[in-house]
């Protein structure tokens, strides 16, 4: 998914990585659904294990919005 993320290079295709990725019907979503099937000592590793992984996303998410941000900003004739 990071390697995905990096080769982004307009919001369009950000904001659609968006919501594939973290997104109400993405996998991650299901992923944490699915955590109340697991037994109950494994949900707590499971649970931080997905949070961990989530704002990992959101944060690489939000530094390629700021790249993206930069680069129009440079773009812009003066």
């Amino acid at each position: 998914l990071l390697r995905e993320l990096s080769a982004i290079d307009n919001r369009t295709d950000l904001e659609d990585f968006e919501r594939e990725s973290v997104g109400k019907r993405s996998p991650l979503i299901a992923w944490r659904e699915s955590i109340k099937t697991l037994q109950p000592e494994q949900r707590p590793v499971i649970g931080k294990a997905l949070n961990e992984f989530r704002d990992s996303l959101v944060a690489a998410i939000a530094e390629t919005s700021e790249r993206l941000s930069e680069a129009e900003q440079d773009s812009r004739p003066m």
